[in-house]
């Protein structure tokens, strides 16, 4: 669906998902769409507390610092890298990571885009970025509210994107009107 849209959406920068998104999905957004993806990595492991049955994540992340670049090949595809200032009891200097996969990582069974973020959890800009998330998910939630018995309205991807492209209208004409009524001048009496 995002490569389909991807055309639409001109000088679009970031997407911003859950933990669904997996190694394959992300390399395909850095590479072919020239995106970044704000996710969570998978976690390390998840400890479960059989007495109350919660889980704890374990997560697989250690941020330093970053500064992404990418570079687009005459392919048309994308190169994407991160800088990452080491911290002196890591020998001190500045490494350059690629952050998409490629034939070598293939050969040793390394997904590297499943394991790396370029903007990883716990630097600052993901935790001012991602979430935004919970808007999207509220957005999905109330259009989920709207189906009777959680089921189409209509047979068929055809009528049901043309379903989701008028619930999408509907939400930004009213809230395009609630915009306008809050910076309407107030009149006097």
């Amino acid at each position: 669906m995002f490569a389909r849209l991807h055309p639409h959406v001109p000088g679009a920068q970031a997407v911003i998902y859950d933990g669904a998104l997996r190694g394959v999905h992300h390399q395909h957004f850095l590479r072919h769409l020239g995106l970044v993806t704000v996710s969570h990595v998978t976690a390390k492991m998840a400890l479960r507390n059989k007495a109350n049955k919660s889980r704890k994540r374990v997560e697989k992340r250690v941020f330093l610092e970053s500064r992404t670049h990418r570079t687009r090949a005459k392919t048309g595809m994308y190169r994407w890298y991160n800088d990452y200032r080491l911290p002196p009891a890591a020998g001190g200097g500045t490494i350059t990571i690629r952050l998409h996969g490629n034939e070598d990582d293939t050969k040793r069974r390394f997904n590297r885009t499943e394991n790396i973020r370029p903007i990883p959890p716990g630097d600052p800009d993901f935790e001012r970025l991602y979430p935004r998330r919970n808007d999207s998910e509220s957005i999905n939630r109330h259009f989920d509210d709207t189906l009777w018995l959680r089921r189409a309205h209509s047979v068929g991807h055809h009528r049901q994107t043309l379903n989701l492209l008028t619930y999408a209208l509907g939400v930004n004409a009213l809230t395009l009107h609630l915009h306008r009524q809050r910076q309407a001048p107030s009149r006097a009496a």
